[in-house]
């Protein structure tokens, strides 16, 4: 990856997975109109940079065409943003987070643009964004009420102050922003469905029970995009480390590698698989399906001994733990497997 990231450096002199609906900054309808050859470029690369959705050939796509608007104009600001969002397309990891060679060629795109564009709204809510990923919250809310004082109406400015809110632990006033930002937005699926993943992700951290609003949250947000994987794995997630509903998180891991095919939803899988041979594997009349099962989840992931684990952690999976630490026992696993698996952890 660190490679991309300088090869991309170098090609824009310096540098989110962030979606954008038809809003535009002033400053961009201002590049449309002055050189609209090279703007139309800049907004095709920016759909396609919405819409990758962990899709490499989309993102390399919109880095030629990046490429080529920046080779004919060192100082068309808008480029310069869409490469702060593409790069952290390259740089996304499981878990929300961006990749810290990534954030720093963020931020050199970014401060490209403002030094064209002092007082360009979109990149200074996109440098709020890639200082609270940065982890320094404070300078990243002081771009947040830059924007706000600009009367920006870039439309994910509520939603990435709900996630700021969320990093600082402040968990209610995350799910009040999320949930305002989403009523805002709601006729806008795919800022929406963002302000969705704010809203899940707080209820997540608040104290008591909250399983039944999680699954509101996250039944709205596939309706909203059915067709994007990570709703599905996250739903898969939920079902089974916070209500042990292995079946159903099987069924949306399954839909989610239907949609992509990628780690994460492989090792839900595996572990749902796991955990439903531990639970029927005593049933006299499905001991034969117990064992299926199990060798399903072991092709996917043959360390038994690490689920097991993770499971002993899990108030809900417990009961699963000891079961397939004892079943793990004595089996054999090459080396030649252990290298090839997946790496859940």
């Amino acid at each position: 990856m660190n490679h991309l990231i300088v090869f991309l450096v170098s090609i824009f002199l310096l540098p989110i997975n962030i979606c954008q609906a038809e809003w535009m900054s002033d400053v961009d309808k201002k590049y449309e109109v002055s050189k609209p050859q090279l703007y139309k470029k800049v907004a095709k690369a920016k759909t396609l940079i919405s819409s990758a959705n962990g899709n490499s050939d989309l993102n390399y796509q919109a880095l030629g065409i990046l490429r080529e608007v920046l080779k004919k104009d060192q100082k068309f600001a808008p480029a310069y943003v869409q490469v702060a969002r593409l790069i952290a397309n390259f740089g996304h990891r499981i878990g929300n987070e961006i990749d810290g060679s990534a954030l720093m060629s963020q931020e050199g795109s970014l401060l490209a643009a403002l030094k064209i564009e002092p007082n360009y709204d979109y990149a200074i809510v996109m440098m709020g964004y890639t200082k609270m990923y940065q982890g320094k919250l404070d300078e990243a809310e002081d771009y947040y009420k830059r924007a706000i004082k600009m009367k920006s109406h870039y439309p994910y400015l509520k939603s990435q102050m709900a996630q700021l809110e969320r990093r600082r632990g402040n968990y209610p006033q995350s799910l009040e922003l999320g949930i305002q930002a989403y009523n805002e937005n709601i006729d806008t699926p795919t800022i929406a469905a963002g302000a969705i993943t704010e809203i899940i992700y707080s209820y997540e951290k608040l104290d008591g029970d909250n399983n039944n609003e999680l699954e509101v949250w996250h039944s709205k947000r596939e309706e909203l995009e059915p067709n994007i994987a990570w709703n599905w794995g996250h739903h898969a997630q939920f079902r089974l480390y916070r209500i042990g509903d292995y079946e159903n998180s099987i069924k949306y891991a399954k839909k989610a590698l239907s949609l992509m095919n990628y780690q994460n939803a492989r090792c839900t899988l595996a572990k749902a698989y796991y955990a439903k041979w531990a639970n029927i594997k005593d049933i006299e009349s499905r001991k034969a399906e117990a064992e299926e099962i199990f060798a399903k989840a072991r092709s996917i992931y043959v360390s038994g001994e690490m689920v097991a684990l993770e499971f002993g952690r899990n108030p809900v999976l417990k009961s699963a733990s000891k079961p397939l630490l004892k079943k793990m026992t004595g089996l054999f696993t090459k080396y030649e497997d252990l290298k090839k698996q997946d790496r859940c952890y």
